[in-house]
């Protein structure tokens, strides 16, 4: 299953080539006049089934389905998911659920954002927000920037933002339809969140970044939602608990416990070089009995176990403070990452030049400057005279 899963998803700089890219309704909708998705649809296109780099992962695992489970989602107002589970459940045998050990499913689980596409409509949508800012008001930093949305062109930005995560969504159905074709599985139900994204809630804008929105929608039902922790600990299905203490959110996963950097200091030999064998130890004895694997082949300390708190900790943090209830979890039995991929590819040029080639290109630089010099000293000979 996870040979299928690697040859069913990507990861990594760029997005998927010609010959291998796939095909979602999405990108039919006739959204491309807007100005800030003016162009796009290349990113669109490119980067369907295809999850990055970082915290994004492909992780199998294994869903319980009780009957506890199932009567939760329907009380909660999921009826057609817990219907869908029941009849996979019972499918044979109407009385499997009477176990109290339930009926247990292989369940996928992806994470990833909006790719090329949604970091594309983010600066134009800076730009613009910047352009409008100046006219409000002076002074204003750029990162407090804001687009009126009661404006045309905060509406438009809105309506771009919509349909990112129509993509976005349609990006994850794509890998799953991938993984489902070439594995000869069958899907039995979907679900999922939207998380780091912006929601309108009344007239209010909440921008939930490393946050799950944990309230009730319109129709008055609890959000259903999945929170992973790390790559060796269960994933956790919830339904929000709407708590306003809180802005109605729940965590969006674990977080780290220091930067990437730090985390990786505790790893390095006296030299200064990363201890790679320690390195990999350490990752082996976190994800002990799982099938981990890294779309790179080489392993990311940070994105491991080792760099993230207590599952168990945050967990017990969703239930004291009320954030959400967790009605099931997902074991997990392998995962995919994209781990170390070297330099990104503007750094990686570097790098790859001789040392001619970097003399070469000091010196051309050198002459530049000289050049500048000599122009700024003629033109100030020109005022003087």
């Amino acid at each position: 299953m996870l040979d299928d899963l690697t040859a069913s998803t990507r990861f990594g700089f760029g997005g998927r080539k010609k010959e291998d890219r796939h095909f979602h309704p999405v990108l039919e909708e006739s959204v491309w006049s807007n100005k800030f998705l003016q162009g796009l649809e290349e990113h669109a296109a490119m980067h369907l089934a295809d999850q990055g780099d970082g915290n994004h992962f492909a992780y199998l695992g294994k869903l319980r389905l009780t009957r506890a489970f199932i009567h939760a989602l329907s009380d909660a107002g999921h009826e057609s998911i817990a219907r869908e589970l029941h009849d996979a459940a019972t499918a044979g045998d109407a009385a499997a659920l009477d176990d109290p050990d339930g009926v247990t499913f292989y369940t996928l689980v992806t994470h990833h954002g909006s790719r090329g596409l949604g970091a594309q409509v983010y600066k134009r949508g800076h730009k613009a927000a910047i352009k409008e800012t100046d006219r409000a008001a002076k002074y204003i930093p750029k990162a407090a920037a804001w687009l009126d949305a009661e404006s045309e062109i905060g509406a438009e930005y809105w309506e771009a933002l919509q349909y990112v995560g129509r993509w976005t969504k349609a990006n994850h159905q794509s890998i799953h339809a991938r993984f489902l074709e070439r594995s000869g599985a069958t899907r039995v139900s979907e679900f999922g969140n939207e998380h780091n994204f912006v929601w309108k809630r009344g007239d209010q804008f909440l921008h939930g970044k490393g946050a799950t929105p944990a309230w009730k929608d319109e129709a008055g039902r609890p959000l259903l939602g999945l929170i992973p922790l790390n790559m060796a600990a269960p994933i956790l299905v919830t339904l929000g608990s709407d708590n306003a203490d809180f802005l109605s959110f729940a965590p969006h996963g674990a977080g780290r416990n220091q930067s990437r950097t730090a985390t990786l200091r505790d790893f390095r030999k006296a030299n200064g070089d990363l201890d790679e064998k320690s390195i990999q130890r350490a990752i082996d004895e976190a994800t002990r009995g799982l099938d981990i694997r890294w779309y790179y082949g080489k392993g990311d300390l940070s994105e491991s176990p080792v760099g993230y708190k207590s599952a168990s900790q945050v967990r017990g943090q969703i239930e004291q403070f009320d954030l959400a209830d967790i009605v099931a979890e997902v074991t997990p039995l392998g995962c995919i990452m994209a781990g170390d991929a070297g330099p990104a590819p503007w750094k990686r040029r570097e790098k790859e030049l001789t040392p001619k080639q970097k003399r070469q290109i000091q010196h051309r630089a050198d002459r530049r400057k000289q050049r500048q010099r000599m122009r700024g000293q003629s033109e100030w000979e020109d005022k003087e005279n």
